[in-house]
């Protein structure tokens, strides 16, 4: 079992895949993931080099692979060169980024982060301040990987097992102790790269699971954003043009803008509240709750209701000391509420019936007013009319 200088690090069983039994150092558990992923990837002609050189060159990037991932190896064996988190990740994240590898080389790339992150390699809690920044820029690299992942197609059945990967990486990203630190850019490109797999990657193509698989993780990365991100108000005699949310953050690097037509300078208004540097808060919430107000005024109504639960069963109380955050509440959510009352859906209905609850529970001072007419005029309506379906009722 290869130690580190700093005395072995054991592996505790993580949220996302399994983990080695405790006890495993978690260099020695990086060493098996190299050699498993050279492996595979020399099963491939391409990628075919001298296993004992690390400097004999053929002219293309397969030995540029090959080469990076042997001094990894290397250099976590004999602890003779540069072993900072970002040095750990960079060949895993070269893998991922190469849109010329397979998908089997890129998905066990995938799956030896994603066992990183369960094994609590990026868990800075304790960690001095340099060093914690470093395990945050590792972080960022493999966020930045997983959302510009590319790969040779082969069949949809193989490339969506590495797409649903990618998805649950970057679900565990977020989750982990450093994922607080991230910008609210990464976490917005994640969120986005999240919908677009579920919008795009559908039936007949490819199978529903991913569709599910990829709905799922959208709502739990929606519902980490509210509960890990840093929603303090800072003070209003701050400078208010700081914090506007810039274009591209707000599109989602180059995919079409999730942003309502009319609502843009509402996200930079909400993002000049922010009170903390360094990591994601009230810009990522408040182009979350943008998104969010677009899926319900469209038909992926119930996608929205869905989103809008997440929102409200993850952090009501912190969203009720943000104004702005408010505002669309009052104003995209509470018409929404109105006009799925007459929804012929049952689950959207449903979904309805729990928004209004979760709102009065947490928010009844904040939106009485609202409350009051979608209760009063539209629900008690509902339950008068005759021609209502039973379920509805």
């Amino acid at each position: 079992v290869v130690m580190s200088s700093r005395g072995p690090s054991t592996i505790a069983p993580g949220r996302y895949g399994g983990a080695p039994s405790e006890g495993i150092s978690t260099y020695s558990m990086i060493l098996g993931e190299l050699q498993l992923l050279m492996t595979a990837m020399r099963r491939n002609q391409k990628w075919k080099t001298d296993p004992l050189s690390l400097t004999k060159t053929q002219g293309f990037n397969a030995n540029t692979f090959i080469q990076s991932l042997q001094k990894l190896r290397w250099s976590l064996s004999h602890h003779t060169e540069d072993t900072r988190p970002s040095a750990i990740v960079k060949p895993f994240v070269e893998v991922i980024k190469a849109k010329d590898t397979t998908g089997l080389a890129t998905g066990l790339a995938i799956a030896s982060l994603q066992k990183l992150i369960a094994a609590g390699f990026f868990d800075i809690e304790g960690k001095a301040l340099a060093e914690r920044n470093q395990y945050v820029e590792a972080l960022a690299s493999v966020v930045d990987a997983l959302t510009h992942c590319r790969f040779e197609s082969t069949d949809c059945r193989r490339d969506e097992l590495v797409l649903m990967k990618m998805l649950q990486a970057q679900a565990a990203c977020l989750e982990c102790s450093a994922g607080t630190y991230l910008s609210d850019q990464d976490v917005w490109t994640m969120i986005q790269t999240c919908y677009r797999v579920y919008k795009v990657m559908r039936p007949p193509d490819y199978s529903d699971l991913l569709c599910e698989a990829a709905e799922s993780i959208l709502r739990e990365m929606v519902a980490l954003v509210f509960v890990k991100g840093d929603l303090r108000v800072a003070d209003p005699g701050g400078p208010v043009g700081a914090g506007t949310a810039p274009e591209a953050e707000r599109k989602g690097n180059g995919s079409p803008s999730a942003v309502p037509a009319g609502e843009e300078g509402k996200a930079g208004a909400v993002a000049a509240s922010s009170s903390s540097a360094g990591r994601f808060g009230l810009r990522c919430a408040a182009n979350v709750m943008e998104f969010v107000s677009k899926l319900c005024t469209s038909a992926t109504d119930e996608l929205g209701a869905q989103l809008v639960l997440s929102v409200l069963e993850s952090n009501p109380r912190a969203i009720t000391r943000v104004p702005g955050l408010m505002q669309w509440l009052s104003d995209h959510v509470a018409y929404f509420l109105i006009d799925s009352a007459s929804s012929p859906n049952p689950l959207v209905f449903s979904f309805t019936v729990r928004i209004i609850y979760l709102m009065y529970t947490a928010m009844r001072k904040e939106l009485r007013a609202q409350l009051e007419v979608v209760l009063d005029q539209v629900h008690m309506r509902v339950l008068e009319k005759k021609s209502v379906a039973y379920e509805i009722k």
